[in-house]
């Protein structure tokens, strides 16, 4: 989501840039690219701790590079929101003789533990068929509803997201804060 990422560049950015690439920078980007880098490793299967570490060096040292410095990591964070505030992020339409709208409604549950996240998950499980119901169903407001619980760094988030072809978004959004006010 745009709103909680301190780092996320939208495509129209990425687009803006992208006459200035020449085809040397892609080279030289091919070039450097596993110069510095981390690994992660998950080895599942048929190996011991020992084997999986082997592994892991091998791959390092076929693909050549050379850790990042620590303070070359990303750092992965997120913005908390303050509670009760609203952030609307609307993206321009660049075709007008397009009619579809949509909103995704994201909210942070907090940061999640083994217990939270089950009852994350419960969350999600008992709003899924109540929401498509109201919201699809019974309003017929999108050919698209659906809610999820899903982890961003760390950190849980309770989505509904509508897509429409006839509704405007505001009004998708209204709907949204209708239904999970009867929700409650």
């Amino acid at each position: 989501m745009l709103c909680l990422d301190p780092v996320f560049f939208h495509n129209n950015d990425k687009v803006a840039v992208v006459d200035d690439i020449t085809a040397d920078d892609v080279r030289q980007f091919m070039h450097d690219l596993f110069r510095h880098a981390d690994l992660l490793a998950f080895v599942h299967g048929n190996m011991d701790q020992q084997e999986a570490i082997e592994l892991t060096k091998l791959v390092k040292k076929e693909l050549g590079f050379t850790p990042l410095a620590p303070s070359h990591r990303p750092q992965r964070r997120e913005v908390k929101l303050k509670k009760g505030t609203r952030y609307v992020r609307q993206c321009p339409v660049y075709n007008p003789n397009d009619i579809n709208s949509a909103v995704v409604a994201s909210f942070q549950l907090g940061i999640e533990t083994v217990e939270s996240a089950a009852r994350f998950e419960l969350l999600g499980h008992l709003a899924k068929e109540p929401a498509f119901d109201q919201l699809r169903t019974k309003e017929q407001l999108g050919y698209l509803v659906w809610t999820s619980v899903t982890t961003d760094r760390g950190v849980a988030h309770f989505r509904i997201a509508i897509q429409s072809g006839d509704k405007p978004a505001d009004y998708l959004d209204s709907r949204i804060e209708a239904f999970l006010h009867q929700f409650r």
